[in-house]
């Protein structure tokens, strides 16, 4: 027998499970066992002359379901649901250890008690329990938790970095480990974009698997996600401070371990560039070398330049004679192929390609070039390599040779491939024919595509037709994990409104999607709003909340509610339409609503002048206290940050509500400000927006909060406040 039963069968329960009929038994410990793993049961206890029946969900919200469904399964008729609502008795020893779980069942008696109809009411409440436990079993899974395809769930996936979502992308990473075809060094692979994505760097530096993948030969996008956390955890601040010593002293000291992430690839940013000259130099790179990277730098920036330089001038490596001597032969002096596999070692893997193309062909040749196009993932070079190969009939001895070389050949030739989209721009042009676009193009081929400027994405999404648009919004994640920086700073509400349209053309139901919906609407609720977009941009978020409302997302649905109703350049009419339009897509989930839901929505309500339906009001019990949960926070000072207001705004409106006597704040200052120190140094309970906060104010924060609770949140939403300050 399970430990629930011990536990449910005990003093205050005079029903003996060893003795009761053997289909009763197992029905119990089916029940039983469900409730361990889980799931939805229902154990009976008798005491005196009363049998009451105990229903056991895993969730608040599955219990809030269950006690709807109740409501119409067993009915006030055989129960005393209407009366007691569920709740458990305060005064009975039996409820009192129960009232302790995370998630308290719902007790019902079953009515009348008296003889002979007791024996009616017992055996219809106990065989409609039967049916309604099989109902349950047997459902289907919802369309939020079935299983998916592994290319939904990275669209997903692209969906929570875009939005900075970092709970629902580490819950999208659990779900391709377990469901995903994927080997060992591909989730390496995947979790460590997913890190750089988000912009954790103490989770990528600390991966378990990272020092194994800075050993191996890896994509470009890889290796410089690392350099990133490399940068950002160990040399930005010395970059920022403009000390050429220090920074060459931190360089020293944590850089040894990642050599190898040198590549002879130009660098596209700061970052990247300071990282490849540190390598170089601590490598003890020729002068001439550290020249050229000196000069990259002051070509992104002329002032990391002049640090580079200020670095190069105080240390001077200039190799000697003996130090080739060492290491062996001068490279001048090797063969054409020994001079590129050096290169290759080196992590120069353009110029090791270009070197071997003009080398004699052999099997050696073209193993060293599939290699090298490989590594740097230039479709260039890959265009050049599979020529050569061809041009010199390779292919035969490739296939004969060994896996790895084998893997490689495959590689080249879905690399290489023309009629797959070769850029940013044709993947969007591949959207106006269904039928050729590619879902699956690698995150390898992705790391050399060019991201699109304001000006291209602005054109080609305003000049998308409706079924363009649809397919951007089921299959758009990385497309939008990639231009999410340009679309922010663009302040594009244009941008904004036609990528929600292309979400509510596609009728997609995801998590991915709603995560993405909260974030353009806060984003969209932060840009200087004009003319009539952010109407447009309700009436399809309004089509979203249609699509994506269940029992699961009905907290989601709310917090799109709060962030469109705050959109500042929105018309009454738009909002009150929109708010009539979340409402009726929750309606027929609402016993899934929390109580601080409903708060919220009445707040919503009060502030457009309109009437929450009366059928929301029968979900709330007459005895109720949705500020009970909050109660522990009574006569504090909790500040809210975002460096966007709308989410914060609405979560601070619904806390003065249920708890009147907490004093609530709300900030968006800048790292370093006077206020923000303030605010950080007084608070009782400080929450900091994650998804919507600098890295350099969340440490500004911590600094200055000494022993107190700084809450996180990942995620966008007034629910997900609400949720950490229960718990708080």
């Amino acid at each position: 027998m399970n430990t629930i039963l011990k536990e449910f069968f005990r003093s205050g329960n005079d029903i003996n499970p060893y003795v009761i009929p053997a289909e009763l038994q197992v029905l119990i410990e089916r029940w039983a066992e469900a409730i361990a793993r889980g799931q939805i049961g229902f154990l009976p206890r008798s005491t005196g002359d009363r049998l009451l029946w105990y229903a056991f969900a895993p969730t608040a919200r599955q219990r809030r379901e269950l006690l709807d469904t109740l409501d119409g399964w067993i009915g006030p008729t055989f129960s005393d649901l209407d009366i007691r609502r569920g709740e458990l008795s305060p005064n009975d020893p039996f409820d009192q250890s129960l009232a302790r779980l995370d998630v308290r069942p719902i007790r019902f008696e079953v009515l009348p008690r008296a003889k002979p109809e007791s024996s009616h009411s017992r055996d219809y409440v106990r065989n409609s329990l039967i049916v309604l436990g099989r109902m349950i079993e047997n459902r289907p899974p919802s369309e939020f938790g079935a299983p998916r395809a592994t290319v939904e769930v990275l669209d997903d996936l692209a969906h929570a970095i875009a939005s900075q979502d970092r709970r629902l992308a580490m819950e999208c990473l659990d779900e391709l480990s377990v469901t995903a075809d994927m080997d060992f060094t591909n989730l390496a692979f995947l979790r460590l974009r997913t890190f750089a994505g988000v912009g954790d760097w103490n989770a990528l530096l600390a991966d378990e698997d990272l020092m194994h993948v800075v050993r191996m030969r890896r994509p470009l996008g890889i290796t410089r996600a690392i350099q990133h956390a490399v940068y950002a955890s160990y040399l930005g601040d010395h970059v920022g401070s403009g000390n050429a010593s220090d920074l060459r002293k931190a360089a020293e000291m944590h850089l040894g371990q990642y050599v190898s992430l040198a590549t002879d690839i130009p660098a596209s940013n700061g970052s990247e560039a300071i990282v490849e000259f540190l390598l170089a130099e601590i490598s003890g790179e020729p002068s001439e070398t550290l020249d050229q990277l000196v000069d990259q730098a002051c070509s992104i920036e002329p002032k990391l330049g002049t640090l580079l330089a200020h670095v190069k001038a105080a240390v001077e490596p200039v190799k000697s004679e003996s130090e080739f001597t060492e290491k062996g032969a001068r490279p001048d002096s090797l063969l054409p192929l020994q001079q590129a596999a050096m290169r290759f070692l080196d992590g120069e893997y353009v110029a090791a390609a270009k070197i071997t193309l003009q080398c004699p062909p052999s099997l050696q040749a073209a193993r060293l070039l599939l290699q090298a196009a490989r590594s740097a993932n230039d479709l260039s070079i890959a265009e050049q390599v599979s020529g050569y190969i061809e041009t010199n009939s390779l292919r035969s001895a490739i296939v004969r040779a060994d896996e790895n070389l084998q893997r490689d050949l495959a590689w080249l030739d879905d690399r290489a491939k023309p009629a797959e989209p070769t850029d940013w721009l044709a993947w969007f042009d591949s959207l106006s024919d269904n039928s050729a676009i590619n879902h699956s193009v690698s995150a390898e081929a992705r790391d050399g595509w060019q991201l699109l400027d304001y000006s291209v994405i602005s054109r080609v999404l305003n000049g998308a037709s409706d079924e363009v648009l649809g397919r951007l919004g089921e299959w758009g994640g990385q497309f939008m994990a990639a231009h999410r920086d340009v679309i922010l700073a663009s302040n594009g509400v244009d941008l904004v409104e036609r990528v929600l349209a292309g979400l509510a053309l596609s009728a997609k139901r995801s998590r991915g999607v709603q995560a993405q919906t909260l974030a353009l609407l806060d984003d969209l609720t932060a840009a200087t709003v004009g003319g009539s977009w952010p109407d447009d941009a309700l009436i399809w978020c309004g089509e979203i909340a249609t699509n994506n409302a269940a029992a699961i997302s009905a907290s989601w649905c709310v917090d799109l509610l709060q962030l469109g109703t705050s959109l500042v350049g929105a018309g009454t009419v738009a909002k009150q339409d929109f708010f009539f339009a979340v409402v009726n897509s929750v309606r027929q989930f609402k016993s899934a609503l929390s109580l601080t839901d409903l708060e919220a929505l009445g707040v919503v309500a009060e502030e457009l002048n309109l009437e929450l339906p009366s059928d929301f009001a029968t979900v709330i019990d007459e005895d109720a206290d949705p500020g009970a949960e909050y109660r522990h926070l009574r006569g504090q000072k909790v500040v809210l940050y975002s460096l966007t207001e709308s989410a914060i705004t609405r979560a601070a409106q619904v806390l003065r509500r249920l708890v009147p006597d907490l004093e609530v704040d709300t900030t968006t200052e800048h790292d370093g400000s006077p206020r923000l120190a303030a605010q950080a140094a007084g608070a009782d309970v400080f929450v900091v927006v994650v998804a919507s906060a600098k890295h350099a104010a969340t440490n500004f924060i911590k600094d200055r909060r000494g022993h107190k609770p700084t809450i996180l949140i990942n995620s966008r939403g007034s629910s997900a406040i609400l949720d950490a300050l229960r718990a708080a």
